[in-house]
């Protein structure tokens, strides 16, 4: 009974504290920068209290401190990233630590008043944590090997990162910051480190982008972003199954367009972190975090209120300008509501916003993502499509409920639209069903670059262009904002489809398109296509 009280007390107080003070970094930020926000995340606190539980068994002082000095470290590492750069840290990035000491320790000193913030955010935490075990590790329950518990909740996650892409261990801008730290090394020590990192984009290979600015010619705009979607499954563009009644009751509407789209990639990381940045060309990551033309900021500088509404985790919003936006909110931050109401639950975020006389929304939806009977309930009225096969079926019921979120979401925010306003759709990426031989996305072909777009403004304004690109959809949204794009990179009428790990040596298809007709050139990998031009 004397050891039940001992664990109660000692053993779990330590548990709280470790948790607590770990994310307390976070919130020392936030207090400091005003772009940075995190969520509560509760399932992590969780793990955190129980790696803290675990530590407080552990007999060995010496693993408790080379346990806090190697998380200290990289702690280091990430909040420095975060106060230097604005963002947490890419696996992809953290052999420039290595690689480029040097710079990185010439800008710490020459700026070391703006990285104060780093020790104070860290140490002031750790050193109660380290007090805290000195408190309470006297008292404290102990287990032999207890360290080994500890390990045993880190090592899963370096495994995963040996069968799993980068995509899935991008940072999340609302994600606690230790959170991110885990993924990344993990990451790093389980993949990327094992990498030929030689490959570098030549620093001067692309010219900059430069916008011209004037008056917005809209006052909202309401971006939507799919999921997934192909255009062959919508009734909109002929396909033998109802599946989208409100898209086609539209039709006939002069105030609306839609035609077949091409997609920057096939991947959601890759094609929003593209189109949103308004970026073209293959391997222009400087672009991508200049930030030139990106929407978000080019609508807050003409003093819009931005906002980002996503149904899916907020991973997927890596690279989109997480500074610029007003109010971020993801499945992340409402796990309950989406697991409810799944995509519907965007429309009740969308209720609790204050909006201005300007506004830039942009929503981000998770149907039709396979499992696609997962985006509907079975014996509901979107559970009518049978006699293909069930993934066919499935989809196409999926596409059925997709069609009447979109339909609550423009009826939502209808006032606006109309208000010089505009409803604008592109899907991320298409899906494929067994075109070429295959399934699904993320597959390098252009036939999963195949999307839907599809737009309704008050004004009766259309897209100037056939078959547009997802960064000439971004282009029209600028001009819409009160901005050209100056893009001296632009070769006439050749655009691109990029793979999933654009931040490294990766494949892509360029092709041409001439009056709205799209030409597949070559798929060939970024190496390569520098070594031809610089030729």
């Amino acid at each position: 009974m004397n050891y039940f009280k001992r664990f109660i007390f000692f053993n779990i107080s330590f548990a709280i504290i470790f948790a607590f003070f770990i994310v307390l970094s976070d919130f020392i930020l936030e207090f400091f920068i005003p772009t940075y926000d995190v969520s509560f995340d509760p399932i992590f606190l969780l793990t955190l209290f129980t790696a803290g539980l675990f530590l407080s068994f552990n007999k060995s002082q010496l693993f408790f401190y080379v346990f806090i000095l190697f998380i200290s470290s990289l702690q280091f590492i990430q909040i420095s990233s975060i106060v230097y750069f604005g963002y947490s840290i890419l696996p992809s990035e953290i052999h420039k630590i290595f690689s480029e000491f040097s710079d990185i320790k010439d800008v710490i000193f020459a700026e070391a008043s703006s990285f104060l913030i780093v020790p104070v955010s860290l140490f002031i935490p750790l050193a109660i944590i380290i007090a805290a075990n000195r408190f309470f590790g006297k008292n404290s329950l102990k287990i032999p090997f207890a360290f080994i518990l500890v390990l045993l909740l880190f090592v899963p996650k370096i495994e995963r990162a040996t069968r799993r892409d980068v995509q899935f261990f991008f940072p999340s801008p609302i994600r606690y910051s230790f959170h991110n730290t885990i993924n990344a090394f993990s990451f790093y020590v389980g993949k990327e480190i094992w990498i030929d990192n030689n490959f570098k984009m030549p620093e001067e290979f692309y010219s900059p982008y430069t916008l011209e600015k004037y008056e917005p010619k809209a006052k909202n705009i309401v971006l939507v972003i799919g999921e997934s979607v192909n255009p062959q499954h919508l009734s909109l563009f002929g396909y033998n199954r109802t599946t989208t009644p409100f898209l086609d009751s539209l039709k006939e509407n002069d105030k609306f367009d839609y035609q077949e789209a091409i997609s920057s990639g096939v991947s959601t990381h890759s094609s929003v972190a593209f189109f949103l940045n308004g970026v073209r060309e293959p391997g222009n990551t400087k672009e991508i975090k200049s930030k030139t033309f990106n929407l978000f900021k080019l609508a807050k500088e003409q003093g819009f209120s931005t906002f980002f509404i996503s149904a899916q985790d907020a991973k997927t919003a890596y690279e989109i300008g997480n500074k610029y936006i007003d109010k971020i909110a993801t499945k992340e931050e409402n796990p309950l509501l989406f697991k409810a109401k799944r995509d519907q639950a965007l429309v009740d975020i969308l209720n609790g916003l204050t909006l201005s006389d300007r506004n830039f929304i942009v929503i981000q939806m998770r149907t039709p993502h396979a499992p696609y009977k997962d985006n509907y309930d079975k014996d509901s009225d979107f559970d009518i499509f049978s006699g293909e096969n069930d993934r066919v079926d499935t989809y196409d019921n999926s596409i059925l409920y997709f069609d009447f979120v979109l339909k609550d979401i423009f009826n939502n925010l209808k006032k606006y639209i109309e208000n010089s306003g505009y409803f604008i759709f592109v899907s991320d990426h298409g899906q494929v069903f067994g075109e070429n031989g295959f399934y699904g996305h993320n597959k390098l072909d252009l036939s999963v670059a195949s999307i839907p777009f599809f737009s309704y403004s008050a004004s009766g304004d259309k897209i100037p262009v056939k078959t547009p690109s997802q960064y000439e959809t971004a282009e029209w949204i600028g001009e819409l904002l009160g901005y050209k794009f100056i893009n001296p990179n632009l070769q006439d009428n050749i655009f691109y489809v990029h793979g999933n790990n654009f931040l490294s040596d990766y494949e892509f298809i360029s092709y041409t398109k001439i009056d709205g007709d799209i030409t597949e050139q070559n798929k060939t990998m970024l190496s390569r296509f520098i070594q031809e031009r610089q030729k």
